[in-house]
């Protein structure tokens, strides 16, 4: 089996070659647009400064919680991209060590990831003419050890 992920689902593919370095269930991963996800290392205030903002202010986290799903999703929207004027990095995934690591090129380096073959392509749209685009596309093949440590 091979698992695919574009955008954010490549994302997804590829903190899964993290998160079963040794364990995988799948022979090959191909991710589409995309790179090693940003992650929160610790936890992140970013779901309690949308509630702060949104009315839903001194409140437990559990009815923090059930007053923002009364919200008006656009009215959320609206109160998220006000904290956050550019819309990114709002809401992050947290690195819990389990699905999603904040040591990404360490885990790398380690050789803690999936040993699959895995294609990866990214999509360049700063081309000076609109409807031409650019694939650049890696190929990572499978590299194992012999019973003598060395690369086959």
């Amino acid at each position: 089996m091979v698992l695919w992920g574009q955008s954010a689902g490549a994302n997804a593919v590829l903190a899964y070659t993290y998160a079963h370095p040794t364990d995988t269930i799948v022979s090959g991963v191909i991710a589409s647009s995309s790179g090693v996800s940003t992650t929160y290392p610790t936890n992140s205030s970013s779901f309690h400064d949308v509630a702060q903002t949104a009315g839903c202010a001194n409140l437990t986290d559990t009815e923090e919680l059930a007053c923002m799903q009364k919200l008006d999703a656009l009215e959320l929207q609206k109160k998220t991209v006000a904290i956050s004027p550019d819309n990114r990095g709002s809401f992050l995934p947290l690195a819990d060590g389990v699905s999603l690591f904040a040591n990404m090129t360490e885990r790398w380096e380690k050789g803690f990831v999936a040993k699959v073959v895995s294609f990866f392509f990214f999509f360049v749209s700063s081309v000076p003419i609109p409807q031409i685009s650019i694939s650049i596309f890696f190929l990572i093949p499978v590299r194992e050890e012999d019973e003598k440590g060395g690369l086959v």
